[in-house]
Protein backbone atom coordinates (compact mmCIF):
# COMPACT_ATOMS: atom_id res chain seq x y z
CA UNK A 1 0.00 0.00 0.00
CA UNK A 2 1.61 3.52 -1.07
CA UNK A 3 1.52 6.41 1.73
CA UNK A 4 2.91 9.47 2.13
CA UNK A 5 4.37 11.09 5.52
CA UNK A 6 3.87 14.57 6.41
CA UNK A 7 6.62 15.98 9.08
CA UNK A 8 6.22 17.88 11.12
CA UNK A 9 3.09 19.08 11.54
CA UNK A 10 3.61 22.74 13.42
CA UNK A 11 4.31 26.14 12.02
CA UNK A 12 7.09 28.00 12.96
CA UNK A 13 5.92 29.31 16.53
CA UNK A 14 5.75 25.72 17.25
CA UNK A 15 2.03 25.13 17.38
CA UNK A 16 -0.26 23.67 15.35
CA UNK A 17 -0.59 24.43 11.47
CA UNK A 18 -3.66 26.00 10.82
CA UNK A 19 -3.95 24.13 7.67
CA UNK A 20 -3.67 20.68 8.82
CA UNK A 21 -7.22 19.58 9.83
CA UNK A 22 -8.19 21.64 6.49
CA UNK A 23 -5.98 19.09 4.42
CA UNK A 24 -6.96 16.13 6.27
CA UNK A 25 -10.41 17.09 5.38
CA UNK A 26 -9.97 17.37 1.57
CA UNK A 27 -7.69 14.37 1.92
CA UNK A 28 -10.27 12.20 3.08
CA UNK A 29 -12.88 13.22 0.78
CA UNK A 30 -10.87 12.63 -2.37
CA UNK A 31 -10.89 8.72 -0.61
CA UNK A 32 -7.76 8.83 1.45
CA UNK A 33 -7.09 8.01 4.74
CA UNK A 34 -5.50 10.05 6.68
CA UNK A 35 -4.11 10.25 10.43
CA UNK A 36 -1.51 11.79 12.99
CA UNK A 37 0.73 9.05 14.50
CA UNK A 38 3.45 9.81 17.37
CA UNK A 39 6.50 9.56 16.00
CA UNK A 40 10.36 8.68 18.20
CA UNK A 41 12.19 12.01 16.93
CA UNK A 42 11.76 15.19 16.65
CA UNK A 43 12.59 17.65 13.76
CA UNK A 44 12.12 20.93 16.31
CA UNK A 45 11.13 21.45 19.11
CA UNK A 46 7.72 19.68 20.15
CA UNK A 47 7.02 18.55 16.65
CA UNK A 48 7.01 14.79 17.41
CA UNK A 49 3.90 13.64 14.99
CA UNK A 50 3.39 13.14 11.52
CA UNK A 51 0.77 12.75 9.35
CA UNK A 52 0.34 9.12 7.85
CA UNK A 53 -1.78 9.57 4.24
CA UNK A 54 -2.52 6.18 2.24
CA UNK A 55 -5.23 5.99 -0.52
CA UNK A 56 -8.23 3.41 0.28
CA UNK A 57 -9.13 0.31 -1.77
Amino acid sequence: MRQNRIFPLLDLSHQTSIHLEPVIQALERAGFKAHIEEVNYEFQIGANQMLRVQHQN
